[in-house]
């Protein structure tokens, strides 16, 4: 019995020892970590500004012009669904939908408005009594030959 007794009072003393050994730790351990943990929360702060800064390529005027066209060719045909659902024009570009940045609605009156978009200093503005075939013009063929 004095045996189990000795046995079990070691056993647990080897563990309260471990225990112990493993709670003190050298402080150069804890500086590390701390310091470890300082410069993974820079990285993974600054990783998407500079991620932004590289940026993507400036597009050319003309390509400008293409997507600058292309996004108000969708807005017109969010305004002609709202109107052929409602039967009237919307007050605001976000009744239609999100608002790409840079554009602008104007209603003219009943059955006329005016879209316009600007992007870096381009302007360019679709009645709705002009045709939006030739509003586009070669957007399109600009746009798929940007892609290539």
């Amino acid at each position: 019995m004095v045996s189990k007794v000795q046995a079990a009072a070691v056993a647990e003393l080897a563990q309260v020892t471990r225990l112990a050994d493993l709670a003190v730790t050298p402080w150069y351990r804890r500086a590390s970590t701390v310091a470890l943990l300082v410069v993974l929360t820079a990285i993974v702060w600054a990783a998407p500004l500079l991620i932004a800064r590289a940026g993507v390529p400036q597009l050319s005027a003309r390509d400008r012009d293409a997507a600058l066209r292309f996004a108000m060719a969708q807005e017109v045909v969010r305004i002609e669904d709202f109107r052929a659902a409602r039967g009237r024009l919307p007050r605001v570009l976000t009744d239609v939908s999100e608002v790409f940045a840079g554009m602008s609605l104007d209603v003219l009156d009943s059955a006329t408005y005016r879209l316009t978009g600007t992007d870096e200093g381009l302007v360019l503005t679709f009645r709705s009594d002009s045709s939006l075939k030739t509003f586009l013009g070669t957007s399109l063929t600009t746009i798929r030959e940007h892609r290539k």
